[in-house]
């Protein structure tokens, strides 16, 4: 764990870096270099939550529970990670997924991300849907029409005594605000959660 975290701080450093040379780290397309830090970040977010959504609705682990009460809410529920994806179609003609993603969840220091996706397709089309956003090729304005920035980050945190206390990352996308090194910092532990997700989740 001592081993990711700095290597997490390596990645801060190196990302600042590319910031004063005038690159956005996180951003795939370099046409979003003065991208302001908020959608910076709500793209890194989206991006990461995307796979994080599609790895819980798609492991062989995960098991999908419907609303006990007949209603919108069905629910696939990743248990041993106490992970999950409610599948929200209260609105017609489009469906809202909230997630709650965790990664190492049975260790002190634990990834989280959690958050609404909302998408213009009903629920038999909002997987393929989610699997063909391609983050990196939004406007910012589509970033946020997509994932709801009060609501929705990635954070890295500790437990102790039974209560999460967020070491680093974005608790919400909101929460950057104009702090370019924030950003920085926030994609960088983005980035990390990508990567530890997919091994855990994919193993």
């Amino acid at each position: 764990m001592k081993r990711r975290i700095e290597k997490l701080s390596a990645t801060t450093a190196l990302a600042g870096s590319l910031l004063t040379l005038g690159t956005v780290a996180c951003s795939p397309d370099k046409s979003h270099s003065v991208e302001a830090p908020q959608d910076r970040v709500g793209r890194c977010v989206l991006a990461a939550s995307k796979l994080a959504i599609l790895e819980v609705m798609n492991s062989p682990r995960t098991v999908l529970e419907h609303d006990p009460t007949g209603g919108s809410f069905d629910a696939y529920v990743y248990g041993s990670e106490f992970s999950s994806v409610v599948v929200d179609t209260s609105v017609p003609d489009q469906t809202t997924l909230v997630y709650s993603v965790n990664v190492h969840s049975g260790e002190p220091v634990n990834y989280n991300a959690m958050g609404r996706v909302t998408l213009p397709v009903n629920a038999d089309s909002v997987r393929q849907a989610l699997a063909d956003i391609k983050p990196q090729e939004l406007s910012a304005e589509a970033v946020r029409q997509t994932i709801q920035s009060k609501s929705s980050g990635i954070t890295l945190g500790e437990t102790i005594n039974k209560k999460r206390h967020v070491i680093a990352g974005a608790k919400t996308i909101d929460s950057v605000g104009d702090d370019q090194n924030k950003a920085t910092a926030d994609c960088a532990v983005v980035e990390d959660f990508t990567e530890q997700l997919q091994q855990e989740y994919d193993s």
